[in-house]
């Protein structure tokens, strides 16, 4: 492989380790901040909603 050619497959591999890595924290926040607000409401829910 020439010097082009790495450098070019260490730039993209380096993109896409960023992405995914980006991707999963975004999951993780969306995960924590769901199980939050369903804790909220299971503690704030009217007594009827939190029977059903």
């Amino acid at each position: 492989m020439s010097n082009e050619t790495d450098a070019l497959v260490n730039a993209s591999v380096a993109a896409v380790a960023k992405e995914s890595e980006a991707d999963v924290l975004h999951r993780a926040k969306l995960r924590v901040s769901h199980f939050l607000n369903r804790l909220w409401h299971a503690r704030h829910a009217p007594p009827m909603l939190a029977t059903a």
